[in-house]
């Protein structure tokens, strides 16, 4: 069965959504670039993954990317694509069937991406609150 073609789009590129990422948790110049694990400043620059900037920690030694402890991470749906998902999801309030009919894409996969955004948009709620 051939694939079908995404009605949908968004606006914004994988690249851009990747370096609002980076401006938003470690600042424009990453004049806040901290470890994410240990929570050091003796961080340096390490390489590319792609269009996610990868880092190293000089004190505790790991290495971390700017997509590294959010829903981004690891993930094979591009970042623009759960942009989208969330906007339809729960600005639109589209039904995950709906969403996966819209973009092409396979129920499971958007069903996966939209129990993750529930999960993150409720962790926000509780900590608006605070």
């Amino acid at each position: 069965m051939p694939k079908k073609k995404a009605v949908l789009t968004i606006n914004i590129t994988d690249n851009e959504v990747i370096q609002h990422l980076r401006e938003y948790r470690f600042g424009k110049n990453l004049e806040n670039l901290h470890c994410i694990y240990c929570g050091s400043k003796n961080v340096i620059k390490y390489g590319w993954r792609g269009p996610t900037r990868r880092y190293k920690c000089k004190d505790c030694g790991k290495t971390f990317t700017d997509t590294t402890g959010t829903i981004f991470e690891n993930s094979k749906i591009k970042p623009s694509t759960w942009l989208l998902i969330a906007y339809l999801h729960l600005k639109l309030g589209l039904t995950t069937s709906a969403i996966a009919r819209e973009l092409g894409m396979p129920y499971k996969t958007v069903w996966e991406v939209v129990k993750k955004i529930q999960k993150a948009a409720k962790f926000f709620q509780r900590h608006a609150k605070a």
